[in-house]
């Protein structure tokens, strides 16, 4: 009888050993085969800037480049998301057309990925701020992030708004000392901006300012200058200041006795 009590419980010791065993060993077996494992983070994460002429027709797209540094493994992928938003602007907050930002969904350390900003004719001027986030993930788990800034300006070009801009009307009499009424059309985001009207002769020299006003909220300019002796031929020419992401441009135009 003792004996068999010592095999009985002998035997009992050893299958409850070999489940705990078994137990143990399950743990393991059963436990999130997604679970993340502390890595090392970003670094060197870099933005460049833009300063972005907003075009005349149809959209355009200007690339920032976007760099960063991290561990690379098959288990570890790394996102991105971007946003913009007005730092400075002189058109008001309700009536502002902000560009379009966009970045690849998926991005990889030690390659540079393009970070897009869409500008529209009707982009608002001003600075804005291009806020990109990287966020790295194993195994689908969310470890680290890192967010970076940069400057991106929206400005009329002194090309594009040339090309905007043309004479309207001149009237003036040849060879006497006569005024000039000088009428011409520019965009309307000039408005307010300070015009100098010049004049050349045929061969460039005897360049001189003849006259001055102001772009009219329209966008029109009516500028009636001092008495010059009007030759043949002649260059003339309007000179706009400025402003506030709008460059300064001067639009020339040939004139001849008809």
């Amino acid at each position: 009888m003792n004996g068999g009590v010592v095999r009985i419980t002998s035997y009992v010791r050893k299958t409850a050993l070999a489940t705990a065993v078994l137990l143990v060993a399950g743990v393991g077996l059963i436990g999130p085969a997604t679970q993340a494992h502390a890595v090392a983070g970003l670094s060197q994460v870099t933005l460049t800037s833009a300063k972005i002429a907003i075009p005349t027709g149809s959209a355009t797209v200007t690339k920032l480049a976007l760099g960063f540094a991290g561990p690379t493994d098959p288990t570890i992928t790394y996102g991105a998301t971007a946003k913009i938003k007005a730092v400075k602007s002189p058109i008001k907050k309700s009536k502002l057309k902000l560009p379009i930002v966009k970045v690849p969904a998926t991005v990889a350390p030690g390659s540079a990925a393009e970070v897009q900003v869409v500008s529209y004719p009707n982009t608002s001027r001003g600075e804005y701020r291009v806020t990109v986030v990287i966020t790295q993930r194993v195994n689908g788990v969310a470890t680290n992030t890192a967010t970076i800034n940069s400057k991106v300006i929206q400005h009329h070009s002194a090309a594009n708004s040339e090309i905007l801009s043309k004479f309207s009307k001149v009237s003036y009499y040849y060879g006497a000392k006569s005024k000039l009424k000088v009428s011409a059309l520019v965009p309307k985001y000039l408005a307010g901006a300070k015009v100098k009207i010049i004049f050349a002769q045929i061969d460039g020299s005897g360049m001189k300012t003849i006259g001055s006003g102001k772009v009219s909220s329209k966008g029109k300019i009516k500028i009636t200058t001092k008495k010059i002796v009007v030759p043949s031929q002649f260059y003339l020419a309007f000179s706009v200041k400025g402003r506030a992401y709008i460059d300064a441009f001067t639009k020339w135009g040939g004139f001849q006795k008809a």
